[in-house]
């Protein structure tokens, strides 16, 4: 009895050693991937910090080309009189905002297609939706009608049977579904 309880006892020490260890491998590898995830946000706030940072060196890299590009132009133009610099600060700053509004109105001319592209996308699913109810209409009328047929003689006299009938047989054999499946 001894014996068999110090064998139990051994197998649950074992268990519990190789138990703990797994806990500890496992802390070990949380805090491993803790400390990768913290370097992940680290850099993803660097990036972040960069791209605005590019963002702006853009900016000022086209209004430095703005400036030039006016500079030059007025010293090729230049006349033997020379222009005030208030003339050519006009200039600059009057090139500077086409610039914007153009890059505004390409910007507006994207925002449109993209607006453009979701409405085609939505219109198609509303279509394809109305199809599938236009199917299942159908298949009701169908159903109706084979439910109605299939009823007894004594039935068929019924004004209220033929006032259901009336309706599913004037409709044509061919509904809109046909056409429906074609456009998808």
């Amino acid at each position: 009895e001894i014996d068999a309880r110090d064998i139990s006892l051994a197998r649950l020490n074992k268990v519990l050693r190789t138990r703990l260890q797994s806990e500890k491998e496992l802390q070990d590898v949380v805090q491993q991937q803790d400390k990768k995830l913290r370097h992940l946000i680290d850099k993803s706030g660097e990036v972040t910090s960069l791209q605005a940072e590019i963002s702006q060196l853009q900016r000022e890299l086209q209004k430095a080309k703005t400036e030039a590009k006016v500079l030059w132009k007025e010293l090729r133009d230049q006349e033997p009189q020379e222009k005030p610099l208030s003339d050519i600060q006009e200039k600059v700053w009057l090139r500077q905002q086409v610039d914007k509004l153009r890059e505004l109105m390409l910007e507006k001319d994207h925002q449109n297609k993209m607006l453009h592209y979701k409405h085609l996308c939505e219109r198609r699913l509303l279509e394809g939706r109305l199809c599938q109810a236009e199917r299942v209409l159908k298949s009701y009328e169908e159903r109706t009608k084979e439910t109605l047929s299939s009823l007894p003689e004594e039935l068929a006299g019924c004004p209220e049977l033929r006032a259901l009938l009336e309706p599913l047989a004037s409709k044509p054999a061919e509904g809109s579904s046909g056409d429906c499946e074609e456009e998808l």
